[in-house]
Protein backbone atom coordinates (compact mmCIF):
# COMPACT_ATOMS: atom_id res chain seq x y z
CA UNK A 1 0.00 0.00 0.00
CA UNK A 2 1.42 3.84 -1.09
CA UNK A 3 1.52 5.88 1.75
CA UNK A 4 0.39 9.54 2.26
CA UNK A 5 3.43 11.16 0.38
CA UNK A 6 3.49 8.49 -2.29
CA UNK A 7 -0.62 9.39 -2.63
CA UNK A 8 0.44 13.67 -2.45
CA UNK A 9 2.81 13.13 -5.56
CA UNK A 10 0.02 11.37 -7.78
CA UNK A 11 -1.88 14.76 -7.67
CA UNK A 12 -1.64 16.76 -10.91
CA UNK A 13 0.25 19.61 -10.05
CA UNK A 14 -1.39 22.39 -12.49
CA UNK A 15 2.12 25.11 -12.03
CA UNK A 16 4.77 25.59 -14.61
CA UNK A 17 7.32 23.62 -13.93
CA UNK A 18 10.17 26.05 -14.40
CA UNK A 19 8.36 28.26 -11.69
CA UNK A 20 8.32 25.68 -9.28
CA UNK A 21 10.64 25.99 -6.11
CA UNK A 22 8.36 24.53 -3.44
CA UNK A 23 7.16 20.77 -3.43
CA UNK A 24 3.62 19.93 -3.66
CA UNK A 25 3.71 17.56 -0.78
CA UNK A 26 5.91 20.07 0.96
CA UNK A 27 3.09 22.59 1.32
CA UNK A 28 0.01 20.27 2.21
CA UNK A 29 2.12 18.60 4.97
CA UNK A 30 2.52 21.89 6.55
CA UNK A 31 -1.09 23.26 5.99
CA UNK A 32 -1.90 19.21 7.68
CA UNK A 33 0.19 19.62 10.58
CA UNK A 34 -0.57 23.32 10.99
CA UNK A 35 -4.18 22.15 11.48
CA UNK A 36 -2.85 19.17 13.12
CA UNK A 37 -1.14 21.74 15.96
CA UNK A 38 -3.79 24.62 15.97
CA UNK A 39 -2.59 27.17 13.62
CA UNK A 40 -5.62 28.09 11.39
CA UNK A 41 -4.47 30.65 9.03
CA UNK A 42 -1.89 30.84 6.79
CA UNK A 43 0.34 33.23 8.12
CA UNK A 44 0.46 30.90 11.24
CA UNK A 45 1.14 28.03 9.36
CA UNK A 46 4.55 30.03 8.05
CA UNK A 47 5.22 30.88 11.62
CA UNK A 48 4.69 27.23 12.73
CA UNK A 49 6.88 25.75 9.89
CA UNK A 50 9.94 28.16 10.26
CA UNK A 51 10.19 26.95 13.68
CA UNK A 52 10.17 24.02 13.08
CA UNK A 53 11.88 23.54 10.03
CA UNK A 54 15.19 21.70 11.40
CA UNK A 55 13.08 18.39 12.03
CA UNK A 56 10.50 19.14 9.25
CA UNK A 57 13.54 18.46 7.16
CA UNK A 58 13.82 14.97 8.30
CA UNK A 59 10.62 14.22 6.36
CA UNK A 60 10.27 16.68 3.98
CA UNK A 61 12.26 18.15 1.34
CA UNK A 62 11.80 22.12 1.82
CA UNK A 63 14.72 22.75 -0.29
CA UNK A 64 14.05 26.46 -0.60
CA UNK A 65 13.07 26.95 2.55
CA UNK A 66 9.20 27.96 4.47
CA UNK A 67 7.05 29.21 1.60
CA UNK A 68 5.68 32.54 1.72
CA UNK A 69 1.80 32.57 2.68
CA UNK A 70 1.12 33.82 -0.64
CA UNK A 71 2.34 30.83 -2.01
CA UNK A 72 0.56 28.25 0.41
CA UNK A 73 -2.83 30.04 -0.69
CA UNK A 74 -1.82 30.11 -4.21
CA UNK A 75 -0.75 25.96 -4.23
CA UNK A 76 -3.58 25.30 -2.30
CA UNK A 77 -5.87 27.46 -4.72
CA UNK A 78 -5.11 24.96 -7.57
CA UNK A 79 -5.35 21.02 -6.57
CA UNK A 80 -8.17 20.05 -7.77
CA UNK A 81 -10.72 18.96 -5.29
CA UNK A 82 -12.06 15.79 -6.44
CA UNK A 83 -8.25 14.36 -6.63
CA UNK A 84 -7.89 15.64 -2.85
CA UNK A 85 -10.52 14.06 -1.39
CA UNK A 86 -9.64 10.84 -2.84
CA UNK A 87 -6.23 10.62 -1.74
CA UNK A 88 -7.05 11.49 1.27
CA UNK A 89 -10.34 9.62 1.96
CA UNK A 90 -7.94 6.35 0.12
CA UNK A 91 -5.09 7.24 2.72
CA UNK A 92 -6.97 6.97 5.59
CA UNK A 93 -9.33 4.29 4.39
CA UNK A 94 -6.32 1.78 4.37
CA UNK A 95 -5.39 2.88 8.07
CA UNK A 96 -8.89 2.41 9.47
CA UNK A 97 -9.38 -1.32 7.66
CA UNK A 98 -6.01 -2.39 9.29
CA UNK A 99 -7.49 -1.33 12.47
CA UNK A 100 -10.32 -3.83 12.38
CA UNK A 101 -12.67 -1.34 12.07
CA UNK A 102 -16.53 -1.99 10.19
CA UNK A 103 -15.13 -0.94 7.32
CA UNK A 104 -16.79 -0.14 3.43
CA UNK A 105 -17.75 -3.74 2.95
CA UNK A 106 -19.83 -3.96 5.94
CA UNK A 107 -23.48 -4.28 4.66
CA UNK A 108 -25.64 -1.57 5.91
CA UNK A 109 -22.68 0.58 6.76
CA UNK A 110 -24.75 3.77 7.20
CA UNK A 111 -24.01 6.89 5.46
CA UNK A 112 -25.42 10.33 6.61
CA UNK A 113 -25.58 13.04 4.16
CA UNK A 114 -25.66 16.46 5.26
CA UNK A 115 -24.36 20.29 4.21
CA UNK A 116 -22.59 22.87 6.37
CA UNK A 117 -22.18 26.59 5.58
CA UNK A 118 -18.42 28.03 6.16
CA UNK A 119 -19.69 31.29 7.55
CA UNK A 120 -16.56 33.14 7.71
CA UNK A 121 -16.45 32.54 3.43
CA UNK A 122 -18.91 35.10 2.81
CA UNK A 123 -18.40 38.53 1.28
CA UNK A 124 -20.87 41.40 -0.02
CA UNK A 125 -20.53 40.15 -3.64
CA UNK A 126 -20.90 36.26 -2.64
CA UNK A 127 -22.59 34.07 -0.14
CA UNK A 128 -20.89 31.92 2.13
CA UNK A 129 -19.57 28.30 0.36
CA UNK A 130 -22.08 25.64 1.66
CA UNK A 131 -20.65 21.75 1.34
CA UNK A 132 -22.47 18.80 0.96
CA UNK A 133 -20.87 15.89 2.38
CA UNK A 134 -21.44 12.08 2.55
CA UNK A 135 -20.03 10.69 6.28
CA UNK A 136 -19.24 6.90 7.02
CA UNK A 137 -20.79 7.24 10.53
CA UNK A 138 -18.71 3.66 11.69
CA UNK A 139 -15.59 4.44 10.94
CA UNK A 140 -16.11 9.12 10.98
CA UNK A 141 -14.96 9.06 7.47
CA UNK A 142 -15.50 11.23 5.01
CA UNK A 143 -16.55 9.28 1.73
CA UNK A 144 -17.48 12.64 -0.82
CA UNK A 145 -18.48 15.55 -0.85
CA UNK A 146 -19.12 18.70 -3.78
CA UNK A 147 -20.05 21.99 -3.22
CA UNK A 148 -23.51 23.75 -3.18
CA UNK A 149 -23.18 26.23 -6.21
CA UNK A 150 -25.07 30.19 -4.75
CA UNK A 151 -27.37 29.34 -7.23
CA UNK A 152 -29.11 26.23 -6.01
CA UNK A 153 -29.31 23.72 -2.95
CA UNK A 154 -28.32 20.62 -2.10
CA UNK A 155 -31.30 19.21 -3.58
CA UNK A 156 -29.98 19.38 -6.98
CA UNK A 157 -26.46 18.41 -5.71
CA UNK A 158 -26.82 15.47 -3.67
CA UNK A 159 -27.96 13.17 -6.84
CA UNK A 160 -24.58 14.33 -8.46
CA UNK A 161 -22.67 13.26 -4.72
CA UNK A 162 -24.88 9.83 -4.94
CA UNK A 163 -23.72 8.96 -8.14
CA UNK A 164 -20.11 9.69 -7.41
CA UNK A 165 -19.74 7.12 -4.79
CA UNK A 166 -20.07 3.32 -4.20
CA UNK A 167 -22.91 2.94 -1.97
CA UNK A 168 -23.89 -0.37 -2.33
CA UNK A 169 -25.53 -2.31 0.91
CA UNK A 170 -25.45 0.89 2.52
CA UNK A 171 -28.28 2.61 3.93
CA UNK A 172 -28.20 6.17 3.19
CA UNK A 173 -29.86 8.58 5.99
CA UNK A 174 -30.72 12.37 5.05
CA UNK A 175 -32.92 15.21 6.43
CA UNK A 176 -36.20 16.29 5.39
CA UNK A 177 -34.46 18.68 2.64
CA UNK A 178 -33.60 15.81 1.07
CA UNK A 179 -36.91 13.62 0.67
CA UNK A 180 -36.80 13.91 -2.99
CA UNK A 181 -37.59 11.01 -5.14
CA UNK A 182 -35.09 11.97 -7.44
CA UNK A 183 -32.21 11.74 -4.48
CA UNK A 184 -34.15 8.25 -3.35
CA UNK A 185 -34.17 6.83 -6.87
CA UNK A 186 -30.15 7.69 -7.26
CA UNK A 187 -29.57 6.18 -4.03
CA UNK A 188 -31.37 2.75 -5.29
CA UNK A 189 -29.78 3.42 -8.31
CA UNK A 190 -26.53 3.05 -6.88
CA UNK A 191 -27.62 -0.48 -4.67
CA UNK A 192 -28.03 1.41 -1.78
CA UNK A 193 -31.21 1.64 0.89
CA UNK A 194 -32.49 5.27 2.03
CA UNK A 195 -34.05 6.48 5.34
CA UNK A 196 -35.11 9.53 4.80
CA UNK A 197 -36.59 12.05 7.42
CA UNK A 198 -40.28 14.06 6.11
CA UNK A 199 -41.57 17.50 7.43
CA UNK A 200 -44.98 19.23 6.35
CA UNK A 201 -43.56 20.73 3.59
CA UNK A 202 -43.94 17.36 1.40
CA UNK A 203 -47.90 18.16 1.47
CA UNK A 204 -49.74 14.79 0.76
CA UNK A 205 -47.10 12.63 1.42
CA UNK A 206 -45.99 13.62 4.80
CA UNK A 207 -50.26 13.79 5.76
CA UNK A 208 -51.02 10.79 4.71
CA UNK A 209 -47.50 9.03 6.43
CA UNK A 210 -48.93 10.78 9.33
CA UNK A 211 -52.15 9.37 9.45
CA UNK A 212 -50.87 5.83 9.52
CA UNK A 213 -49.89 6.69 12.80
CA UNK A 214 -52.90 7.41 14.63
CA UNK A 215 -53.50 6.11 18.48
CA UNK A 216 -55.16 2.23 17.56
CA UNK A 217 -52.17 1.95 15.29
CA UNK A 218 -49.60 2.86 17.52
CA UNK A 219 -51.04 0.39 20.18
CA UNK A 220 -51.40 -2.46 17.55
CA UNK A 221 -47.53 -1.76 16.89
CA UNK A 222 -46.54 -1.86 20.18
CA UNK A 223 -48.30 -4.44 21.41
CA UNK A 224 -47.03 -6.97 18.96
CA UNK A 225 -43.46 -6.26 19.53
CA UNK A 226 -41.67 -7.31 16.30
CA UNK A 227 -41.64 -3.27 14.71
CA UNK A 228 -41.37 -1.47 17.55
CA UNK A 229 -38.46 -0.61 19.70
CA UNK A 230 -37.90 1.27 23.13
CA UNK A 231 -34.31 3.20 24.69
CA UNK A 232 -34.12 5.01 27.45
CA UNK A 233 -31.24 7.50 28.10
CA UNK A 234 -30.50 9.13 31.74
CA UNK A 235 -28.30 12.23 32.34
CA UNK A 236 -28.17 14.24 35.42
CA UNK A 237 -30.90 16.57 34.58
CA UNK A 238 -33.00 14.67 31.77
CA UNK A 239 -34.84 11.34 30.96
CA UNK A 240 -34.89 10.87 27.31
CA UNK A 241 -37.34 8.16 26.22
CA UNK A 242 -36.92 7.04 22.18
CA UNK A 243 -40.04 4.97 20.81
CA UNK A 244 -38.95 3.78 17.00
CA UNK A 245 -42.69 2.79 15.18
CA UNK A 246 -42.27 0.76 11.88
CA UNK A 247 -45.10 0.17 8.98
CA UNK A 248 -44.87 -2.61 6.48
CA UNK A 249 -47.76 -2.02 4.74
CA UNK A 250 -47.40 1.09 2.68
CA UNK A 251 -49.40 -0.08 -0.60
CA UNK A 252 -51.26 2.89 -0.80
CA UNK A 253 -48.28 5.33 -0.66
CA UNK A 254 -46.89 3.01 -3.02
CA UNK A 255 -49.68 3.55 -5.67
CA UNK A 256 -50.68 7.64 -4.65
CA UNK A 257 -48.58 10.26 -2.82
CA UNK A 258 -45.66 7.99 -2.29
CA UNK A 259 -45.60 6.11 -6.16
CA UNK A 260 -42.31 7.84 -7.66
CA UNK A 261 -40.75 6.55 -4.65
CA UNK A 262 -38.15 3.37 -5.72
CA UNK A 263 -38.53 0.48 -3.41
CA UNK A 264 -40.66 2.08 -1.05
CA UNK A 265 -41.42 -0.85 1.63
CA UNK A 266 -41.54 1.12 5.26
CA UNK A 267 -42.36 4.22 6.85
CA UNK A 268 -41.28 5.05 10.15
CA UNK A 269 -42.06 6.85 12.98
CA UNK A 270 -39.59 7.85 16.20
CA UNK A 271 -41.44 9.14 19.60
CA UNK A 272 -38.91 11.11 21.73
CA UNK A 273 -40.17 12.50 25.03
CA UNK A 274 -36.93 14.70 26.93
CA UNK A 275 -38.19 14.71 30.72
CA UNK A 276 -36.92 17.60 32.94
CA UNK A 277 -35.50 15.78 36.84
CA UNK A 278 -35.35 19.29 38.09
CA UNK A 279 -38.71 21.32 36.70
CA UNK A 280 -40.65 17.95 35.54
CA UNK A 281 -41.32 19.63 32.35
CA UNK A 282 -41.80 17.12 29.71
CA UNK A 283 -40.82 17.92 25.56
CA UNK A 284 -42.55 15.88 23.10
CA UNK A 285 -41.09 15.48 19.90
CA UNK A 286 -42.28 13.29 16.96
CA UNK A 287 -41.12 12.32 13.28
CA UNK A 288 -41.49 10.68 10.20
CA UNK A 289 -39.85 8.78 7.86
CA UNK A 290 -39.95 7.05 4.36
CA UNK A 291 -37.53 3.93 3.83
CA UNK A 292 -36.35 1.25 1.62
CA UNK A 293 -35.98 -1.03 4.72
CA UNK A 294 -37.93 -3.15 6.60
CA UNK A 295 -35.98 -4.23 10.14
CA UNK A 296 -37.33 -2.51 12.81
CA UNK A 297 -33.86 -2.81 14.08
CA UNK A 298 -31.99 -1.04 11.35
CA UNK A 299 -34.33 1.35 10.95
CA UNK A 300 -33.77 2.55 14.61
CA UNK A 301 -30.07 2.47 14.23
CA UNK A 302 -30.16 4.60 11.15
CA UNK A 303 -32.05 7.51 13.04
CA UNK A 304 -29.79 7.20 15.40
CA UNK A 305 -26.56 7.54 13.51
CA UNK A 306 -29.03 10.78 11.44
CA UNK A 307 -26.99 13.13 13.48
CA UNK A 308 -23.86 11.57 13.58
CA UNK A 309 -22.50 13.94 10.85
CA UNK A 310 -23.20 16.99 12.94
CA UNK A 311 -22.19 15.59 15.69
CA UNK A 312 -18.80 14.27 15.27
CA UNK A 313 -17.88 16.03 11.46
CA UNK A 314 -19.29 19.64 11.91
CA UNK A 315 -19.54 20.51 15.19
CA UNK A 316 -15.40 19.07 15.38
CA UNK A 317 -14.70 21.25 12.03
CA UNK A 318 -16.13 24.22 13.98
CA UNK A 319 -15.02 23.74 18.14
CA UNK A 320 -12.19 21.53 17.38
CA UNK A 321 -10.18 23.10 14.05
CA UNK A 322 -11.99 26.90 14.16
CA UNK A 323 -13.28 26.31 10.68
CA UNK A 324 -15.73 29.23 11.09
CA UNK A 325 -13.37 31.66 12.11
CA UNK A 326 -11.71 31.51 9.13
CA UNK A 327 -12.20 34.44 6.78
CA UNK A 328 -11.32 33.18 3.65
CA UNK A 329 -13.54 34.24 0.85
CA UNK A 330 -11.62 32.38 -2.17
CA UNK A 331 -14.22 29.43 -2.71
CA UNK A 332 -11.43 27.06 -4.33
CA UNK A 333 -9.17 27.69 -1.48
CA UNK A 334 -11.80 27.15 1.07
CA UNK A 335 -13.20 24.50 -0.52
CA UNK A 336 -9.72 22.67 -0.35
CA UNK A 337 -8.97 23.18 3.21
CA UNK A 338 -12.20 21.86 3.90
CA UNK A 339 -11.07 18.58 2.79
CA UNK A 340 -7.93 19.14 4.96
CA UNK A 341 -9.26 19.94 7.92
CA UNK A 342 -11.49 16.57 7.50
CA UNK A 343 -8.51 14.40 7.13
CA UNK A 344 -6.86 16.18 9.98
CA UNK A 345 -9.78 15.71 12.03
CA UNK A 346 -10.24 11.62 11.18
CA UNK A 347 -6.00 11.44 12.43
CA UNK A 348 -7.10 13.33 15.12
CA UNK A 349 -9.11 10.43 16.21
CA UNK A 350 -7.34 7.84 14.89
CA UNK A 351 -3.91 9.08 16.49
CA UNK A 352 -3.32 7.61 19.77
CA UNK A 353 -1.04 10.06 22.21
CA UNK A 354 -0.92 7.72 25.19
CA UNK A 355 -3.42 9.72 27.20
CA UNK A 356 -6.72 10.41 27.01
CA UNK A 357 -7.84 13.72 25.55
CA UNK A 358 -10.35 15.58 23.80
CA UNK A 359 -9.52 16.09 20.77
CA UNK A 360 -9.11 20.10 21.25
CA UNK A 361 -6.66 19.27 23.91
CA UNK A 362 -5.36 16.79 22.22
CA UNK A 363 -3.86 19.66 19.36
CA UNK A 364 -2.33 21.57 22.25
CA UNK A 365 -0.67 18.57 23.21
CA UNK A 366 0.60 17.13 19.81
CA UNK A 367 1.50 21.23 19.49
CA UNK A 368 3.29 21.61 22.87
CA UNK A 369 5.46 18.44 22.34
CA UNK A 370 5.61 18.45 18.28
CA UNK A 371 9.94 17.54 17.88
CA UNK A 372 9.41 14.33 19.86
CA UNK A 373 5.89 13.15 19.12
CA UNK A 374 6.49 14.03 14.92
CA UNK A 375 7.61 10.61 14.26
CA UNK A 376 4.83 9.09 16.08
CA UNK A 377 2.63 11.10 13.83
CA UNK A 378 4.26 9.84 10.97
CA UNK A 379 4.32 6.41 12.09
CA UNK A 380 1.27 5.70 13.21
CA UNK A 381 -0.55 7.50 10.21
CA UNK A 382 0.82 5.97 7.39
CA UNK A 383 -0.72 3.69 5.57
CA UNK A 384 1.86 1.19 5.85
CA UNK A 385 2.01 1.30 9.43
Amino acid sequence: MEDLLMKVNNLEDKRQEWKIKHNLVDILIIVMLSFLTGHNDFEEMVIFAEARIDILRKYIKLENGIPHKDTLKRVVAIIDPIQLNLVFYSWLANIVNKKNHVFLDEINKIVAFDGKTICGSDNIRNKALHILTAFDTENELVLGQLPVDEKTNEITVMPQLVNLLDLKDTIVVADALNCQFEIANAIIGKEGNYVLALKSNKGTLYDDVKKYFDEKSIEQIIAKDELYRKQEEKSHSHIETREYFLILDVEYLKKYSGKNYQNLRSIGMVRKTNYNLNTGEVTPEVRYYINSIYDIDLFAKAVRKEWSIENNLHWHLDYTLKEDYSTIIDKKVAYNLNIIRKAVLSMLKILDVGKKYSLKNKIHYINDNFDKFLPEIIEQLSSQA
